[in-house]
């Protein structure tokens, strides 16, 4: 039975770091905007299946973000991009 690579391994390198910290500077970022339209949706054109779309939107890159920063956090030390 072979066995299964941990998909949440450090960076190896210090430019897949920088990538991984836009990567997920980028999903929170997503997240927030569609958070905050989900609170737009609801208030302003009370529309409740489209809260429910942007609540969605917000979940899921959430959760997109937590591989990046998971991998993130297990990367130690590694000398900056230049």
């Amino acid at each position: 039975m072979a066995r299964k690579s941990d998909a949440f391994v450090p960076y190896a390198t210090p430019e897949e770091l920088a990538k991984g910290k836009r990567r997920a500077a980028r999903y929170l970022v997503i997240a927030a905007a569609a958070l905050v339209l989900a609170v737009v949706a609801d208030r302003v054109v009370a529309d409740e299946h489209l809260r429910q779309v942007y609540l969605l939107a917000g979940l899921l890159h959430l959760v997109a973000a937590v591989g990046p920063i998971l991998r993130i956090t297990r990367t130690g030390e590694l000398e900056p991009v230049e």
